[in-house]
């Protein structure tokens, strides 16, 4: 969370001028990543995971130092999950996580000279987040399904290097969550009878946390006036 203050702090100094005329300038920008590993217990079956997360805006330069970022955002985590018992070994394939959202951000900029400069600012989501786990051994599996609706306010910072006219180079510095709202609702049940129970509830935070960006780096494209 300091890190997110230090950075807002340096950018609310007394600018220096941007060499380059920003004003009325839109841009798309983005990151994607992808991951696959595979585990190899010494007995036994072999499980895998995978997954992507996707992040893209579409924003304009309100003036040199101020911009307005509309964004999409997806992750993704499957696996093909061997889970040994004392008799059999329980196979469990598909996703475990899944989130898709929305979201607007207002970005404050401090540049120095043409090529280097750091921003951040507040921003708020609205998002749907879909979660599952498993419990027990082979012989009794539970597995756990919950779905999310969120709403939060967050506070991130980053850093930019201009490439050309055209390109940056963006990077996420550090991200913090101190107001989240969410309804959860989902279900437990045992594997091979079906039994569980429903559940649902409210939960919320208004602490702040911090953490560090799964996803660091990201380009952005300037359009043509």
């Amino acid at each position: 969370m300091k890190a997110i203050y230090y950075i807002l702090i340096l950018i609310l100094c007394p600018a220096t001028a941007a060499l380059a005329q920003l004003e009325g300038k839109r841009f798309i920008s983005g990151g994607v990543s992808t991951n696959f590993n595979s585990y190899s217990p010494a007995t036994g079956k072999n499980s895998n995971n995978y997954g992507y997360g996707i992040n893209l805006g579409l924003g304009k330069f309100k003036t040199n130092t101020r911009a307005g970022v509309w964004s999409v955002f997806s992750n993704m985590i499957g696996a093909k999950q061997n889970i040994p018992g004392n008799t059999d070994t329980t196979t469990l394939s598909g996703v475990n996580a899944f989130v898709i959202g929305t979201g607007y951000r207002w970005s404050f900029y401090k540049h120095f000279g043409d090529k280097f400069g750091i921003f951040g600012g507040p921003g708020v989501s609205l998002k749907y987040a879909y979660g599952r786990s498993t419990g027990g051994d082979g012989d009794n599996l539970y597995v756990y399904k919950t779905n999310e609706i969120a709403a939060s306010l967050d506070l991130s910072a980053g850093a930019y290097y201009a490439l050309n006219d055209r390109w940056w180079l963006t990077a996420s510095l550090a991200f913090s969550n101190p107001v989240y709202l969410a309804y959860t609702f989902g279900r437990s049940e045992y594997r091979r009878t079906g039994e569980g129970a429903d559940n649902n509830g409210l939960k919320y935070q208004l602490s702040p946390t911090f953490n560090f960006p799964s996803v660091g780096v990201g380009l952005r494209y300037f359009f043509k006036d």
